[in-house]
């Protein structure tokens, strides 16, 4: 089966499909996280208390002074967020969101590591059959 997806991925319409997955694996879920919170957390006081907080630690689009500000902010929000200052509905969807994120890591490292390893499979595989590396087999003779 392994064999089978490295080959796959010989092929240059594949990968190309492959990729596209691959990125909307990354992409599209934090999307989706982002609306599904944003439209959760404004829901009770706590969320909307939470939110202020957050317009004020907000950057203001440049580096220096303003990041350390803005980790210190998201540190204070994390701890106060845990310790039930925002409410227990809040903090269950932070904890949600964890898991989520955790859930989208694991599956992103399955789905980058699958192509990693087969463009490495292919590689050695090359190697060890004395081939040029290419990603694309060609029907065409090179020119003399």
């Amino acid at each position: 089966m392994f064999e089978m997806f490295a080959d796959l991925m010989r092929d240059r319409f594949a990968s190309d499909v492959y990729l596209g997955f691959a990125l909307a694996v990354m992409v599209l879920p934090m999307v989706a996280l982002a609306y599904w919170y944003h439209a959760n957390v404004s829901k009770t006081q706590g969320g909307r208390n939470l939110m202020a907080d957050n317009e004020n630690y907000r950057s203001s689009g440049r580096m220096g002074p303003s990041t350390g500000r803005n980790l210190t902010g998201a540190a204070g929000m994390v701890s106060k967020i845990n310790s039930g200052h925002y409410g227990d509905n809040v903090r269950r969807l932070q904890y949600k969101t964890y898991w989520y994120v955790l859930y989208w890591i694991v599956a992103n490292v399955i789905v980058f590591g699958a192509l990693i390893w087969a463009v490495n499979y292919n590689q050695s595989r090359d190697a060890a059959a004395q081939k040029p590396i290419s990603t694309q087999e060609t029907s065409t003779p090179a020119p003399n």
